[in-house]
């Protein structure tokens, strides 16, 4: 029999990042399309629930590698590999390789200028197909509108990279703490220094590779993993206080919901959010009303497709902002369009992830349960 971990609740997160960041998007794009006449409502920081994704990512990850090392006493490197290859790469390269044809060949219009496109193509096509569109993002610049947002899982790509060795060859408790606070205390210093001197283009860009990586943001879901795992009943018993939840949430609506624009937390400001969401994750199977709320039938199926749903989403909006600007007067849009057309885009995103989820995606998933020796997710129900 194979260990299952399950966390519920963690589907209706990833669904509440990946509808935040098509709405988000999708008001962004009104300025990007040059249409940017109808009043721009509230919507969600995009880069905040990107932060949730890399949290996720880093908790869950940490979580089932300290579980199948502990259940075999092993970490299988070549096994983990294999796992995040069949979950990231079909779903990945179809939307990259779909994403560059159409960028070439000018299929449709987006404000990009061919020339802008086809200038170092050839450069910047192999960074995406290397997992390494962050390095793309910062030496070319954001001019490949339909797969951008593929950088987020460039960064993953290298996290998964290192991370199961990391955790295979750390021996102790100790061990792992000293190495992940050397890993942020290395991070913080690259970045207190490029911060405070005036850079060259070599190291403007490292510094901007540096902001992309997001490392901090896995690193501090990683420890929320090894405090869950190995039982810290200090931290739990303090965590899983009503009133410390209450104050916890109550944070959380005011950075997530209010954006405050505070100057002093502009260095620190995917840190905050990293904590305050690694702290829900971790109360989370504590929390009856946040689990109700979240471990319903309708979120389970959404967060199963969120990745499709993060993945397909630009191509949707730019055939949609295609046909608005040929087709579409702008000026006669008031809130209520503008409300139709977020949910149109919503649902014609949802649509899109569920047919490739079902009919592409879950060819390659199914084959996970060869490769795993802790069962999670789908798999563990």
């Amino acid at each position: 029999m194979k260990e299952k971990v399950y966390f519920p609740g963690f589907n209706g997160l990833r669904f509440i990042a990946a509808v935040s960041v098509v709405i988000y998007h999708f008001e962004a794009f009104k300025i990007f399309y040059d249409i940017n006449n109808w009043t721009i409502r509230w919507s969600p920081d995009g880069e905040i629930a990107v932060t949730l994704f890399f949290v996720l990512s880093g908790f869950l990850i940490t979580y089932l590698l300290l579980t199948e090392k502990q259940s075999t006493e092993n970490v299988s490197i070549k096994k983990f590999y294999v796992r995040r290859i069949l979950r990231i790469w079909p779903l990945y390269y179809l939307i990259v390789i779909t994403g560059l044809i159409c960028l070439k060949f000018n299929l449709f219009y987006t404000p990009n200028s061919l020339a802008e496109i086809n200038n170092h193509f050839f450069d910047k096509s192999l960074l995406f197909i290397f997992f390494m569109p962050n390095v793309a993002s910062v030496s070319f610049g954001n001019i490949l509108a339909l797969i951008n947002h593929s950088w987020s899982i460039g960064v993953e790509e290298q996290f998964y990279l290192l991370w199961p060795v990391f955790i295979k060859y750390l021996k102790k408790s100790v061990s792992f703490f000293i190495a992940i606070f050397g890993v942020l205390i290395i991070y913080y210093s690259l970045k207190v220094f490029f911060l405070t001197h005036s850079l060259s283009p070599l190291f403007y860009n490292l510094y901007k590779f540096l902001y992309l990586t997001r490392i901090q943001c896995m690193a501090i879901g990683a420890i929320g993993a090894y405090i869950i795992f190995f039982k810290n009943n200090f931290i739990i018993k303090i965590i899983t206080n009503g009133f410390f939840q209450i104050v916890l949430y109550a944070f959380m609506f005011y950075f997530y919901i209010v954006q405050p624009d505070l100057k002093v937390f502009n260095y620190l400001t995917h840190e905050i959010h990293a904590i305050l969401f690694c702290l829900i994750i971790m109360t989370l199977n504590f929390n009856r009303i946040a689990l109700k709320v979240l471990e319903n039938r309708a979120l389970n199926f959404l967060g199963k497709i969120s990745y499709g749903i993060y993945m397909f989403h630009p191509i949707i909006l730019i055939f949609e902002y295609n046909f608005i600007k040929h087709y579409v007067d702008t000026s006669q849009i008031n809130i209520w369009g503008n409300i139709f057309l977020h949910i149109l885009t919503i649902t014609l995103t949802i649509a899109t992830a569920s047919a490739s989820y079902y009919f592409y995606e879950n060819k390659f998933l199914k084959l996970k349960y060869n490769f795993s020796k802790i069962l999670s997710g789908d798999l563990a129900k």
